[in-house]
């Protein structure tokens, strides 16, 4: 982040998957995690925070990592009802998902691009000797938006989207 221009500690109520899993292990959440039921716990642990630091955005990186850790038997289901929790807390919550190259589809089950409000694709592409980054909105639910893919340019003053 310091590479970026932020100043991590400017940000309030920083909070790491590290430190959000230990209050579920020492709390009455902990059967859940014998059960292996990381997204209901890591859900009700966020509810937890909202009502205690009232915090407005959310990132989780990586959704990828939060499947790694909780068999999912029905993806549909239990996805919807993820993002539906994330969702009733009233913030912005960015969740981040890595796909190959050789994939269309904005998530491991083929549900979470019908379930979120908005994508935000980056992709790397070669370039000759080098690499180029670009971006591009897929989705932004009840926004008219350009679908283009623009180039991110990143230095050592942040990031510039460069538009045509």
């Amino acid at each position: 982040m310091k590479k970026f221009g932020v100043d991590i500690e400017d940000v309030k109520n920083l909070v790491t998957l590290i430190e959000l899993r230990e209050p579920i292990k020492r709390g009455s959440k902990e059967t859940l995690f014998k059960k292996g039921n990381w997204m209901e716990a890591i859900l009700t642990q966020i509810q937890n925070y909202k009502k205690t630091m009232d915090f407005e955005i959310l990132v989780i990186d990586s959704l990828d990592a939060l499947y790694a850790l909780t068999p999912i038997k029905d993806p549909r289901t239990e996805i919807f009802h993820f993002f539906r929790g994330l969702r009733a807390l009233g913030i912005t919550t960015f969740l981040i998902t890595e796909m190959p190259q050789s994939r269309k589809e904005f998530g491991k089950y083929e549900v979470e691009s019908f379930l979120s409000d908005g994508i935000i694709h980056l992709s790397i592409e070669r370039l000759g000797n080098t690499v180029g980054r670009f971006v591009n909105i897929a989705k932004m639910r009840e926004t008219k938006h350009a679908t283009d893919f623009f180039p991110l340019v990143v230095d050592e003053n942040g990031f510039a989207i460069i538009a045509k």
